[in-house]
């Protein structure tokens, strides 16, 4: 986790900690710092573009590998905010199988397993899959 960044003459100096508790350095000509700000500039807006995935394998072949499903509104939409599926193929059997939703805050995980059970099920008629991994994040968005 990016701890902080310091500017130099000779470029930035980034502080951060490994998942294992060790905290390091790394020098650069530049790095850009992408982290949202503490806290959002007066009279902004503020959602999150929040998501998880799944790394399915599935038993009969069920994707085309060559076809990409972006921003698939078949997804069950949320009362606030808005909802799509995404579908990233690898093989006729196995594909990252996304849902991502903007809002004020995420889901807790339940929600968004059963948000990804519904769109893998109902929606994309996956049938009998294996969960091989997940993926999850969050984007900060902003507006005036």
């Amino acid at each position: 986790m990016a701890e902080h960044i310091d500017d130099g003459p000779d470029g930035a100096v980034l502080t951060y900690t490994t998942g294992h508790g060790v905290v390091r350095t790394l020098r650069a000509r530049w790095i850009h710092d992408s982290r949202p700000p503490a806290a959002a500039p007066a009279a902004r807006s503020a959602l999150l573009q929040h998501f998880r995935g799944w790394f399915v394998h599935c038993e009969r072949p069920s994707f085309d590998a060559r076809t990409v499903e972006l921003m698939d509104f078949r997804t069950a939409q949320p009362e606030r905010g808005l909802s799509f599926g995404y579908v990233l193929p690898t093989s006729g059997h196995a594909a990252l199988v996304e849902y991502t939703e903007f809002s004020r805050s995420p889901l807790t995980a339940a929600a968004y397993e059963d948000a990804l059970r519904d769109y893998a099920g109902r929606v994309l008629g996956l049938g009998a899959f294996r969960v091989l991994g997940t993926e999850q994040g969050a984007i900060p968005m902003s507006g005036s």
